[in-house]
Order: structure tokens, then sequence, then C-alpha cells
């Protein structure tokens, strides 16, 4: 198993949103979700002949190409949708809750419940949460901050906005009633993202190209990937208690929201790596939501709805069994993530959960 780097460009409008109205698409999505991008590089790698029908049957039954999903990649930096705890100042826009996601590490290894901001520094009320629709930079320290210098704008992807009317073959004129908009998102926005694959898989030299979201047919959501490198499988250093940040939602068995205990031994087994130790989640803290378990390709039937932690969740743990080897296991756990199942479907794509200490924005 190796665990790529890779970048993404869309290079026509991409049509992706969170809600279709009679009128059209508004309110399109500012990351690509991990179920959507693994199915178009499923997609890409049958066109060029990589998989075959075998091998996409066998992806629906047991999952070994992953998936995390797609982030905005500015300026060089990966952002990261904000985590709980933050609040934007309304008048001075500058972000006040846990800047620093080591201090909140160590408010709950001390027992205590984390705090919510109320004012500014300057005094303001008017807040408001930005956990998880707004991204962050994160350096290496933990230090949190807003791209751009926090302007009122969200830099982070660029929109367009298009309307138009049916015309009548007849008349070679608007027709009444038939009057379409939609949102979607600029060619020229850039992604950056993570996907776990086997080592018998190859990516194309020139890299692929992927159709994602609406109107694939008529040319829209054509996205360029290419591999930045192979990410390092490092081990992380543990002390009994660790921090996650969530990359993906995180869905849990029968019905739960995230997964309570996680085997660090079969994890690293999925990655040819060796460890032990299991993860038991004491608290969590994130908005809930339902996500779409994505399209199964072999059975050509939609996976079920699941309610979810959403990304940029936190969540705490104790390790039971600390040794040297587990470090492999909370590697693995950052790129692959928890299978989870859910009726007669495998979920993958859910539960990356990435310890705090390792998050870097320039790595």
């Amino acid at each position: 198993m190796r665990v790529w780097d890779v970048r993404l460009k869309t290079e026509s409008p991409m049509v992706l949103v969170r809600r279709r109205t009679s009128a059209g698409f508004a309110a399109p999505l500012r990351y690509i979700p991990s179920t959507t991008l693994r199915g178009a590089v499923i997609t890409a790698l049958y066109r060029e002949g990589v998989f075959d029908r075998q091998r996409i049957e066998r992806e629906s039954k047991t999952p070994e190409l992953v998936a995390s999903p797609a982030y905005p990649f500015r300026g060089g930096l990966r952002l990261f949708p904000a985590p709980p705890f933050l609040q934007r100042c309304k008048r001075c826009e500058v972000i006040v809750g846990y800047t620093n996601l080591r201090d909140l590490e160590e408010v709950l290894r001390s027992g205590k419940e984390p705090e919510i901001a109320v004012e500014c520094q300057s005094g303001h009320r008017a807040l408001k949460a930005i956990h998880p629709g707004d991204f962050v930079q994160i350096r290496r320290e933990g230090v949190l901050e807003l791209p751009d210098g926090g302007q009122k704008e969200k830099k982070d992807v660029d929109v367009l906005q298009s309307i138009s009317v049916a015309i009548s073959k007849g008349r070679g004129s608007g027709v009444r009633g038939l009057l379409y908009s939609y949102e979607a998102l600029s060619p020229g926005n850039e992604y950056w993202a993570t996907i776990a694959a086997p080592d018998d898989v190859e990516f194309p030299a020139g890299g692929l190209v992927l159709r994602i979201g609406r109107g694939a047919s008529r040319g829209f959501g054509r996205v360029s990937l290419t591999v930045a490198g192979k990410r390092p499988m490092d081990g992380v250093d543990v002390d009994g208690y660790v921090l996650f940040y969530a990359l993906s939602p995180t869905v849990g068995d029968g019905g739960g929201t995230y997964p309570r205990s996680i085997d660090l031994g079969s994890l690293a087994g999925r990655v040819g790596m060796v460890s032990s130790g299991v993860v038991r989640i004491e608290r969590v803290y994130g908005r809930t939501a339902w996500m779409s378990g994505g399209w199964d390709m072999a059975r050509g039937v939609y996976r079920p709805r699941v309610l979810s932690r959403v990304h940029g969740s936190l969540l705490y743990g104790r390790i039971e069994a600390v040794n040297a080897d587990c470090s492999a296991g909370l590697a693995a756990l950052s790129s692959v993530g928890v299978l989870t199942q859910v009726g007669e479907s495998v979920l993958a794509g859910f539960n990356l959960l990435v310890p705090v200490g390792v998050l870097d924005s320039a790595s």
C-alpha cells in the first residue's frame, strides 16, 4: 500500500452543489467529498485500463483504494476545514477561541471542558462560528490562521454564477417560466488530497482526467489530477492520550457518528505495517450531518446516507497498550481511516483521523 499526495485543478466549471432548486443549482461545495473523489478516480482508472470489471467489484466489497476529501490549495499551502471552538468577529474579522490546537489538547488532558468565547479582544460580541464551513491554515505547532489575512470575502475557491433561458425552436425566443440559474466552481481552482492505493496501482505519468459533478456530458466538471509525490508513512509519537483532527467525516457502527474503538493493529496491516494498541475515543466535538455513502458502481445503487460528525471535528482518545509499535497504526489511521459496514455496503473515505501534532499546511 502506498499513499500519494495529489493535486487537483478544475479545467472547466464544476457543478458540485448542496441544493437543487426548481430553477437550477445553488450553494456550491468548496471541497470535493471523499466518496465523490474516490468514485471519479476509480472511473478514470477504469477508462485508462488500470482497473477492470473484476477489480471494481472487488473495490465494492473490500475497498482498497481510499481517497481523502479534496480541500482548497492556495498560495502553496493546504487549507483545512475549521475545527470547533473557533469564531469570527463580524466587526473586526479576527478569529477568537482556541487558535492553537495544542492549547486545546492541554485543556482536555487536564480533564476540563473547553470554553466557548463570547467576545473578541476588542469586546465585540457579534461572533459567528466558522466550523466547518470556513477554511484555515494550520502550522506544525498547531497554530490556526485564516487565509488571506482574514478578509471578509471567502478567497479559498472562486465561484461563478450563470443565468440562462430556454429558447423556443419555433419562435426563436425565450420561453416563459424557463429561466435557469446555476452556481459553479470556476476553472483554475486547486485542491489537495491524499490517495491510498495498493502497490499494483500505477497512476499514468501524465496524471488523470476526472469528471466530477453534474453536466459532465456537456463539458462541466473536468478536473486534472497529478501526483505531487509519495506521502511518507512516518510514525507518530504519543504518550497515552491524543487529540485527533477529523480529515474526513466520521461514522461508527450501529448508527453511531464516530468509531468508539479503533484497532491499530488491523489498520497497520492494511498498509503493510506492524502495529499494536487500541484507541478508545472518549470525547468528540463537532457538528453532525447526514452524508452520502456514494454510488456503488458494481451494484448500480446508492450506498446508504449516514449520520456522521463532519470534517474538521475533534476527537479525544486514550491509547491502550502504548509502545513503539502503535505509532505505525496511527500513521495508517491518518491515511486509510476505518472502514465501516452499513447494511450491505462498506464505506471507505470516512474516519481519517490525524493527530493534531502532525497537521501542517506547508507539508
